[in-house]
């Protein structure tokens, strides 16, 4: 049973874990050039069956106006919990990031992640998609989504297990029309949680307390641009 401390501890953390959240959401709204996931956090209980799938998506946001030519994803992760299964070029989804025709030039060539184990806990798929054509012409792309990977679980609480989804590194990165670098892009990592089964209620408070903030906090920025 709880005791009246431990209760007045764990609301404590809940509630600074949104401010501190609040504060992110706010610095991410201001980027005008960023690279993330969405969802950024994906939230498990331990009787999730092993092998169970999700898929995480990136995305691209930049300026109006800012074109871009291509992007290569590093994805970091903790491969002690869980895998990638595979990866998929969103090929005639209409918030992929580059026009089409022609069809975008992948590397690997989905399905196959090119998964890489580093070591215990660290493995990482590093993909590219870069507009197509021969040479590439406009029009170019924009903001929009650029890669799923699907994922599987591969392990199953107690105790806690997490991993972040690592984006922000030197491997991830835009290019402009000229295969250039795109300076100043923000890269907002990601996380995977499984919780055991009373750390799960407790997560599943923060989630909505979480999401309740984020939305105040976009119809705060969409009505004050």
């Amino acid at each position: 049973m709880l005791t009246r401390r431990k209760i007045i501890r764990m609301s404590f953390l809940i509630i600074s874990i949104a401010i501190a959240f609040s504060v992110f959401i706010n610095v991410s709204l201001a980027q005008s050039r960023r690279i993330y996931l969405e969802p950024s956090t994906y939230e498990f209980p331990e009787t999730t069956p092993l092998g169970t799938l999700f898929n995480v998506t990136i995305w691209v946001e930049v300026e109006e106006g800012l074109d871009i030519g291509g992007a290569q994803i590093y994805l970091e992760f903790n491969d002690s919990i869980i895998n990638v299964t595979r990866w998929i070029c969103p090929h005639g989804d209409p918030d992929f990031f580059l026009p089409e025709p022609p069809t975008a030039t992948e590397l690997p060539t989905s399905p196959d992640p090119g998964y890489v184990h580093l070591a215990p806990g660290r493995g990482y798929v590093k993909i590219a998609v870069c507009k197509g054509g021969l040479p590439p012409t406009a029009p170019w792309g924009h903001s929009g989504k650029i890669a799923i990977f699907e994922f599987n679980i591969t392990a199953t609480p107690p105790p806690v297990l997490s991993s972040v989804l690592k984006i922000n590194t030197i491997d991830t990165y835009l290019l402009d029309p000229n295969n250039a670098e795109i300076s100043d892009v923000v890269k907002e990592d990601g996380s995977v949680t499984i919780w055991p089964e009373f750390q799960s209620f407790i997560a599943a408070v923060a989630l909505v307390s979480l999401t309740f903030i984020t939305v105040l906090l976009k119809k705060r920025y969409h009505s004050n641009p």
